[in-house]
């Protein structure tokens, strides 16, 4: 589990979030050092590859999110003056849209996917070194 096995699964995503997770992981395993160090405690490869890893997952986990809860609390604000779609490029969003719903299904499976593998916990941490500290016990 390390900057290959992000490359891994970030191929499929679209070139721009493909390159802000294999960036973010990168920029993660670069800093390593300063996780170990402010974790107290020492350097060990299999971690480190798990931490690059889950910060990949971390990355794409945030994309997700982020771009739903967006489009979410816009859909929201626009109810109040009773616009119920918002035009995005050739695409109109609205609750129904098959846009919206996809977005909502692949958040929904994501986290359903991290938490079978029990990460969910780990993608919410904010602080590396709380993670290593919990993949270190």
């Amino acid at each position: 589990m390390s900057l290959d096995a992000v490359k891994e699964f970030a191929n499929e995503l679209p070139y721009r979030f493909r390159e802000d997770v294999i960036g973010y992981a990168r920029s993660v395993k670069d800093v390593l050092p300063e996780i170990f160090h402010e974790a107290r405690c020492p350097f060990n490869e299999m971690a480190a590859n798990q931490l690059i890893f889950i910060a990949g997952v971390k990355k794409l986990y945030s994309i997700c999110t982020s771009n739903f809860w967006i489009i979410e609390n816009s859909l929201f604000m626009l109810e109040r003056s009773e616009v119920h779609a918002v035009q995005i490029g050739s695409s109109t969003i609205h609750r129904e849209s098959d846009d919206y719903l996809a977005l909502a299904v692949l958040l929904r499976q994501l986290e359903n996917l991290l938490s079978e593998h029990r990460i969910l916990h780990l993608i919410h941490q904010r602080s590396y070194g709380d993670i290593l500290k919990e993949l270190w016990s």
